[in-house]
C-alpha cells in the first residue's frame, strides 16, 4: 500500500500548494488535518497512515487511516471497487456512496487483524485542489479503543492529556 500512501499524501500537498514554507509531505498533510479538524475529537490525534479495512451492509473495502485516536479514525477509501470512475472525487456522489454503504454503523479492521471497532460516520469532507479532489470519512468508535490496543497501535491513550 506504499504508493497509495504517497497518493493520499500528494493529494493533500496539492490542497496547500501555496504553503511551501511547512516542508515536505508528511508535514503538509499533517498542517491541513490538524487545521480542518482541530477540536472535533475528544482524544489525541495522531497523524499516521494506517491500512485499515470498513465493512459495512456493501461490502468490505481497503482504507488507508490518515490520523486516529483512541476515539475515533479520519480515512479514505482506496478500494476501486468502492465508487465509480470519477465518483472518488466529487463530494456528493462520494457521500451518497458512504450514506449507502455504512449507515446504521459499520466495523473498522486494523491492519494488525488485533483490533476491531464499531464505528459510525461523523463527517464526510471534500477538498478540491487545481488537477484533484480529496473526500476522507471521519467517523467515532462507538467504544474507546482500550490503553493496550493504543499501545498495539502506537498511538496516546491516555485520556486527560
Amino acid at each position: 500500500m506504499p504508493a497509495e500512501r504517497n497518493a493520499v499524501a500528494s493529494d493533500l500537498v496539492k490542497q496547500i500548494q501555496g504553503w511551501t514554507s511547512l516542508g515536505g509531505a508528511t508535514e503538509l498533510a499533517q498542517k491541513v488535518l490538524e487545521t480542518q479538524y482541530a477540536g472535533r475529537r475528544d482524544a489525541i490525534r495522531t497523524f499516521k497512515f494506517i491500512e485499515i479495512s470498513v465493512q459495512g451492509v456493501g461490502g468490505t473495502f481497503k482504507a488507508l487511516g490518515i490520523n486516529i485516536s483512541r476515539t475515533g479514525i479520519l480515512f479514505r477509501i482506496t478500494d476501486p471497487r468502492f465508487a465509480a470512475d470519477g465518483e472518488h472525487q466529487h463530494l456528493m456522489p462520494y457521500t451518497a456512496r458512504v450514506w449507502q454503504n455504512f449507515h446504521g454503523g459499520f466495523h473498522v479492521f486494523f491492519e494488525s487483524g488485533t483490533v476491531a471497532r464499531e464505528a459510525d460516520i461523523v463527517r464526510v469532507s471534500g477538498y478540491c485542489g487545481k488537477r484533484s479532489s480529496l473526500v476522507l470519512v471521519g467517523c467515532r468508535f462507538r467504544e474507546e479503543l482500550t490503553a493496550a490496543e493504543c499501545d498495539l497501535l502506537a498511538i496516546p491513550h491516555d485520556p486527560a492529556a
